[in-house]
């Protein structure tokens, strides 16, 4: 009973030491969960928490995830992602955080419950490293660092980049990198330092690559700061600052090391396309007019996540009032106030200047969601306001009445400029307007200035009274809830958060209905289908596909499909476009639809409608060796179709019939005209426009077609007078059905304009010889009779094939690094066709036993390196502590003859910064 009791005392003792800890936790937990309340989130309304790429892409890949802890698959290779690909380039950029246990400890028809619960995670965990940053680097109090631990948990960059979660990892690990470069600066401690960045680099490479340049700037000025000039001459200073500094970059690199087991294959992974996504222009121009920037420090100002919005800043009107403060304190050295100056003018110059900025975000401009280092802006205001707050005395009075009126007519002088985006909403919207943004921002920043005259009142020396705790904590709940607020309803009319039930309705019956078909059919084969809830709907319910969008892309593979008529944009493909040839060549044995093509009318599994194609070849098989020497064209999809078939096969069938339009197209509300690049220009458009092209079936059966173009366009198509539908842009660009048709028929070809230009080359047609197509692929089954594909696991693939001696082995899966190929034992380097997108293997006549294993590019080396980081590191420690002194404790005996802990603590972190600047 004694030792229970004890026990219990020595928790309660832990939770009274730490429990500025718990409400650093709890406070953005709460007021958080009150703002998705009041934003209608599941169960308190029908939203989730799923938008933008949180909604088109993560959700899918967390869902993926429940398949390999279940179904066998792979944290290695995917099946379900543009035909096949690498795993681990998504792992890095989108699945590494140990925060996602959280979505997976839930049911997959919870997976919106445990994204929100993972969120929330988030936001406490930013609260109590920024609460542990306060009190244990910089030596503010408990209640300082529980106070403003909010504001930094709850800035605007963490709720608006909700819908990436993996970027705010980074965010929560950035408090702990900076407190372990003031420990190694001040102690020549390293492990934290070491520790966070590797948390950094794993859980998110990318913005883990913004933080390490961060942490170069913070340790430049952080270093100076903290430098005792007295007695010293420069050259003393400097050599001791390249000293520090070349252990900062020993830090630096074993880091580094140690995450190079995540960071090689993610390179590699980038290596595939995405190094090339954007061709980068260095232009030295601005991205904003620099007073512009200065709306975003206040509440409600969330604009828009496209390119036209400005850097997310807030973080709270009092942090800004004593940000301010900091500089007008006499509490603080000129030298501290010039780094923390330097820091915040580096970070804006950056967001300020354009190739300043892409070198940040990697060399590249980001493909939306621009400035996305702005949090670290964020992150030195709170810290300087907490500074100041806990000098709040050493502020003049009328110097808090100033800084406040300062920033009041800052708020005016925003509203009166004109903040209209003309791209936002259907109409275009003010993002800085009078009554919803400038006037609560006016009323919240006097409110801020009379919380600090207040808190001034109430502060005895350091420390607030009760009264004083409870009236700051009542302010700044009451603004970061209000924002929280606001902002989701914004995000909401610009990006939208889809419900629940959008998702669970159409995965949780496409994820049943993909289950029956294997049940019935164990084999190794694709499915498709011809509806979307997103392109990414393969990965969700374990469907192999050539459907799929990531930042981490094969553009060779993307491109490739894209010329056979599929939809292609850059990093991602779709099965739209799908023709009865690409079927069977990508071997698409089971394909999928619903009523309408839409989801709307999928209530169950039933509603689902599969159609065997029983045409369809393997994943690999023997083609002739013709197919090597094709080179695809980037317009011609369907004589591209021809060109494969007939490379395939040794024969010269047409299986499309190619034609063109009778005459030329008439123009109505419009101007037609020439452009670059052999491109037709519609232009000069006055009330509806449209363009009516005329043609007439060569032969019957159906007739597809395609408008090849660089300058896509989103226009309707009608045909005959029958509305089908938007094309030519994004997901709609690729191979249309027009319909069956017979011979000599007469067909209208309609294309109303949906904006205010329109370009393309010559529209292709074409009819589809069923008959001839169906030859060809029967000639390749016989071919392939005693082909037998067997999938021995996820990364391992064996063929066994009776070559000819004109024959390849031709497979449909994507050529990139990883993949070692061996040809009865015997390794054998690999082939590549169709513009290098697809593997093939050379044989020589007879039987013969291939085998396709993949190994994730970069991951052995990276494994290596880490190995050897972490013994470099492990070493680095026991030098430490071998060379330590130790650091006497007379002092910390009490009256009893006791050792009074808390007080040993604080003599041996005094002894040690002592003994530290002594040696500086």
């Amino acid at each position: 009973m004694a030792n229970f009791r004890e026990k219990m005392l020595s928790f309660r003792h832990l939770c009274y030491k730490n429990g500025y800890l718990f409400a650093a936790f709890l406070i953005p937990v709460i007021l958080m969960g009150i703002a998705y309340i009041s934003f209608d989130i599941y169960p308190f309304g029908e939203k989730s928490v799923l938008s933008l790429d949180l909604n088109a892409q993560y959700v899918f890949y967390f869902d993926y995830v429940h398949d390999v802890i279940g179904n066998g698959e792979s944290l290695m290779y995917s099946w379900s992602r543009n035909l096949s690909g690498e795993f681990m380039g998504i792992i890095g950029y989108y699945l590494a955080s140990p925060f996602n246990i959280l979505v997976w400890i839930f049911p997959r028809s919870m997976i919106t419950e445990g994204l929100l619960t993972m969120m929330l995670a988030k936001f406490g965990a930013c609260g109590v490293t920024f609460a542990l940053f306060a009190h244990k680097s910089q030596k503010l109090s408990k209640t300082t660092a529980a106070l403003f631990a909010p504001m930094y948990a709850l800035c605007a960059y963490m709720i608006v980049q909700t819908m990436d979660p993996m970027w705010l990892d980074c965010v929560i690990a950035l408090p702990l990198i900076c407190w372990g470069i003031d420990s190694l600066i001040k102690e020549n401690r390293f492990r934290l330092l070491i520790g966070s960045l590797v948390y950094a680099f794993v859980s998110n490479f990318y913005i883990g690559f913004m933080a390490a340049i961060f942490s170069v700037l913070y340790f430049i000025c952080r270093y100076f700061s903290l430098e005792t000039y007295t007695g010293n001459t420069g050259i003393n200073i400097a050599k001791k600052f390249v000293t520090k500094g070349a252990f900062f970059g020993i830090c630096g690199i074993v880091s580094a090391m140690m995450s190079a087991f995540m960071i090689l294959p993610v390179y590699n992974s980038l290596q595939n396309g995405k190094f090339s996504f954007t061709e980068p222009d260095y232009s030295l121009v601005n991205n904003f007019n620099l007073i512009d920037i200065a709306r975003k420090l206040f509440p409600n100002t969330y604009d828009t996540v496209r390119m036209e919005g400005l850097p997310a800043l807030f973080c709270c009107s009092l942090a800004l009032v004593l940000a301010a403060g900091f500089f007008c304190s006499g509490a603080f050295k000129f030298k501290q106030k010039i780094a923390a100056g330097a820091l915040i003018g580096l970070l804006v110059v950056s967001m300020y200047i354009r190739p300043v900025d892409m070198i940040w975000h990697g060399g590249q401009m980001p493909n939306w969601l621009p400035y996305r280092y702005s949090f670290m802006l964020s992150f030195i205001i709170v810290a300087l306001a907490a500074h100041c707050f806990e000098q709040l005395k050493a502020v003049r009075a009328r110097t808090v009445g100033a800084i406040t009126l300062s920033y009041i007519v800052l708020i005016i002088y925003t509203e009166a400029q004109d903040t209209f985006i003309t791209t936002l909403d259907s109409d275009g919207r003010e993002v800085f307007d009078g009554i919803t943004v400038a006037l609560p921002a006016i009323v919240f920043m006097a409110v801020a200035g009379i919380t600090v005259y207040a808190a001034r009142h109430y502060m005895k020396k350091s420390e607030l009274s009760k009264t004083g705790v409870i009236l700051v904590t009542a302010v700044i709940c009451a603004e970061l809830c209000f924002n929280a607020t606001n902002t989701l309803t914004k995000m909401h009319k610009d990006i939208t958060f889809s419900t629940r039930d959008s998702y669970l309705s159409v995965i949780l019956p496409l994820r049943e209905k993909v289950e029956e078909i294997k049940e019935q059919d164990d084999g190794f084969y694709r499915i498709e289908k011809n509806f979307f809830r997103s392109i990414n709907d393969p990965m969700a319910v374990n469907m192999y596909g050539l459907s799929h969008s990531s930042s981490t892309l094969n553009a060779r593979a993307i491109d490739m499909l894209g010329f056979f008529g599929f939809t292609s944009n850059g990093h991602y493909s779709r099965f739209s476009g799908n023709t009865p040839l690409t079927c069977d060549i990508f071997g698409v044995k089971y394909i999928l639809d619903c009523a309408g093509e839409s989801t709307a009318n999928i209530k169950s599994a039933d509603d689902i409608k599969v159609t065997e194609n029983k045409d369809a070849l393997p994943i690999g098989y023997l083609a002739n060796s013709k197919l090597s020497k094709l080179e695809l064209s980037k317009y011609d999809v369907f004589e591209n179709q021809n060109a494969l078939l007939n490379a395939m096969t040794g024969g010269n069938r047409e299986f499309f019939t190619v034609f063109s339009a009778d005459g030329e197209p008439y123009a109505e509300n419009c101007k037609k005209g020439s452009f670059e690049n052999q491109h037709i220009g519609f232009t000069d458009v006055t009330g509806e426009a449209s363009v009516t092209y005329t043609i007439t079936a060569p032969k019957s059966g159906e007739i597809y077609m395609f408008i090849p173009t660089d300058y896509q366009r989103e226009v309707s198509l009608y045909v005959n007078g029958s509305y089908k539908g938007v094309c030519f842009e994004s997901d709609n660009h690729n191979i249309k059905d027009l319909g069956k048709f017979e011979k000599g028929e007469e067909v209208t070809v309609k294309l109303v304009l949906k904006k205010s230009d329109l370009y393309f080359r010559e529209p292709q047609f074409a009819v589809y010889n069923e008959e001839a197509e169906t030859a060809a692929i029967a000639q390749m089954h016989e071919k392939n009779a005693e082909t037998k594909v067997e999938k021995v696991s996820q990364t391992d693939i064996r063929f066994t094939v009776n070559a000819k001696s004109s024959d390849i082995l031709f497979t449909t899966i994507p050529a990139e690094k990883g993949w070692t190929v061996y040809v009865d034992g015997v390794k054998t380097d690999y082939d590549t066709a169709l513009n290098d997108a697809l593997m093939t293997v050379k044989l020589s006549e007879g039987e013969h036993v291939v085998e396709f294993k993949f190994f994730a590019a970069g991951l052995g080396t990276g494994l290596i390196l880490t190995v050897i980081g972490i013994a470099v590191f492990a070493g680095m420690i026991l030098i430490y502590l071998k060379i330590k002194k130790p650091v006497k404790l007379s002092k910390a005996v009490n009256n009893d003859g006791d050792i009074d802990k808390d007080k040993t603590d604080a003599i041996i972190e005094s002894d040690i910064s002592e003994e530290s600047e002594g040696k500086e």
